[in-house]
């Protein structure tokens, strides 16, 4: 029997004071699926994604990845299974270069030594899928606000993350960069097979 790689929220309820965010939601997202969250403030959204991101824990319903019922006790959790979520907030150091950033925790060696020329070429090569003029070597504190919220989306999809949750990054780009949740699935779900979901508010 072959399970379908998938990703499965089943009967989530979260509850917060006397504040019911999620109520029985059940979603499911397959590969190559863009998947958008729409509602208006307070209608659950974030919730569910941070449900996803292990950053939240329901207190009914549960989530399956593959068949399989999954329980996260962090973010860290969600990280190891291939889930990426990519939030309206910051999350990158401002401090490092974006060549940095894109391997912060996993640097590429030879012999204990840095291949700072390796990862440099594969930054360039990852900015240039998102249409971004940066030099890999530009602290990410140097850039814009909005440059700096796609270097978080290009990033996520470099660690060859198996979902994408977007928690509306784009807040920022709309002036900016208009096309940057196109740019993302082009080079994420539809291309590798990974799945995106990205959360948007109703105005």
């Amino acid at each position: 029997m072959v399970v379908e790689d998938k990703l499965e929220a089943i009967g989530v309820s979260k509850v917060f004071g006397d504040f019911t965010a999620l109520d029985g939601v059940s979603l499911a997202i397959t590969p190559g699926e863009i998947h958008g969250l729409i509602g208006h403030n307070g209608a659950g959204k974030s919730t569910l994604l941070r449900v996803f991101a292990g950053a939240v824990r329901p207190e009914r319903g549960h989530l399956r990845i593959s068949g399989r019922n999954v329980a996260f006790d962090g973010p860290a959790d969600a990280i190891k299974v291939g889930i990426s979520t990519v939030y309206q907030e910051l999350s990158l150091l401002p401090n490092l270069t974006v060549t940095e950033n894109t391997f912060l925790g996993a640097e590429q060696t030879t012999a204990g030594a840095l291949r700072r020329r390796a990862m440099e070429r594969e930054t360039r090569e990852l900015l240039e899928r998102f249409q971004l003029d940066i030099d890999p070597l530009t602290k990410l504190g140097d850039l814009s606000i909005a440059l700096r919220q796609l270097v978080e989306i290009a990033v996520a999809v470099h660690r060859n993350v198996r979902f994408l949750l977007l928690d509306e990054p784009t807040a920022s780009l709309e002036i900016a960069h208009p096309a940057a949740i196109g740019v993302a699935a082009k080079s994420s779900p539809a291309r590798t097979g990974r799945d995106l979901a990205h959360r948007s508010q109703a105005q």
